[in-house]
């Protein structure tokens, strides 16, 4: 795409658009890699989510079903779709909120945090040795740590 936008289009051809579409692509690649892996665990990509930001939180690891979709941007009736099965699977509990008696909490059961942890150490590995292929970890960081100062300020 870059080669075709520089012959045949070379006024849009900016750094801005190289950049961009490269991080469009690599960001497409650690997706398709990270969901076969997850694939592994039958966790759907929106399920990997729900249970490890249940797990980033201190324990009893629980949050309101709205919180959950707010932060992944997902609808409530999909959210509820998504958290019956986890629930069915025996991932998470579903217990009544002690503040609200109109509302539950979504807690991360014990058999849900063994799976996201051993799920995120494989998916955090199968990227480590795909981004391996192109650059050494030190190089990795360093992109990290530079991609840092665009996120922090443009992060809304």
């Amino acid at each position: 795409m870059l080669l075709r936008t520089a012959r045949h289009w070379p006024e849009a051809d900016t750094s801005v658009t190289k950049l961009v579409n490269r991080l469009f692509r690599l960001r497409d690649l650690i997706l398709e890699e990270s969901a076969r892996e997850m694939a592994r665990f039958e966790l759907s990509p929106v399920e990997f989510a729900v249970l490890s930001s249940l797990r980033k939180l201190a324990p009893p690891r629980e949050m309101r079903p709205s919180e959950l979709y707010n932060a992944m941007v997902v609808t409530s009736g999909g959210m509820t779709k998504i958290l019956k099965n986890l629930e069915t699977r025996q991932l998470v509990k579903r217990l009544p909120d002690p503040t609200d008696g109109r509302s539950v909490r979504i807690r991360l059961s014990e058999s849900g945090a063994t799976l996201i942890e051993e799920a995120l150490a494989t998916v955090q590995a199968s990227q480590a040795a795909m981004l391996a292929k192109a650059a050494d970890s030190s190089a990795v960081a360093r992109l990290a740590d530079s991609l840092a100062a665009f996120t922090s300020t443009l992060d809304r």
